[in-house]
């Protein structure tokens, strides 16, 4: 039987995705503008955890009235289009169930979008441990920083392009009264020729192919 990958991050790539949001269950609040030189660099901190890149010439937070918050970004190296980070999607908690509703809701209108990234994500109770040699084997090295294992080639430094894997303690992270690891795959970059998500079927196929490459996973991705 093959295990269903769950899609826990989508980014998307377009010219305007701040129409979508013109109604009154959404605000939209500006951190960093490259028209106004407006710049708040605590909300993004405040409401995300961590800082603006440099890279980033345009930030602003899609505010719901349920009490989501979603990045919407603009990069130095791509001026004229927006990144929209749908990332969380498959936690434990109310707010992504939320955020999956909404990413559903919005499908329809983002089929002309371009896929940026998309993480895939399997929990156990305890990763298999032939799953893990699989891993190793392909990777060659183990990389940890705080709650998380990323397996590395010995090229890579902490970062690649195309591709992370990591595992980390999903219950900790959450505060889950049961174990729970998750396993993700990290797919991004140059990994997506230019692909749209009305491509989506086809893209998700070359991901099931790499993760079965990777570590041995018999599985099925979904939206």
């Amino acid at each position: 039987m093959k295990k269903r990958g769950q899609i826990d991050s989508l980014n998307l790539s377009f010219q305007n995705f701040e129409h979508l949001f013109n109604d009154s269950r959404f605000i939209i609040k500006t951190v960093k503008s490259k028209i106004t030189k407006e710049f708040n660099p605590t909300l993004w901190l405040t409401t995300f955890g961590k800082p603006l890149n440099q890279n980033i010439i345009e930030a602003k937070i899609i505010c719901t009235e349920c009490g989501l918050y979603i990045p919407l970004k603009r990069f130095s190296r791509t001026p004229k289009m927006q990144t929209i980070e749908f990332a969380g999607l498959k936690g434990y908690n109310d707010n992504s169930e939320r955020l999956h509703s909404l990413l559903i809701e919005l499908l329809p209108k983002l089929q002309d979008c371009f896929i940026k990234r998309i993480d895939v994500a399997f929990d156990y109770q305890r990763v298999p441990k032939k799953v893990i040699e699989k891993i190793e084997s392909r990777r060659g090295r183990k990389f940890v920083f705080k709650n998380t294992n990323y397996y590395k080639t010995t090229k890579e430094l902490k970062t690649n392009q195309t591709l992370d894997i990591k595992i980390y303690d999903k219950a900790f992270k959450e505060k889950l009264d049961t174990p729970l690891f998750r396993l993700e795959f990290c797919n991004k970059g140059s990994f997506f020729n230019n692909e749209r998500l009305s491509d989506f079927n086809a893209i998700a196929k070359k991901i099931e192919k790499r993760i079965i490459s990777f570590s041995g996973i018999d599985n099925k991705i979904s939206l």
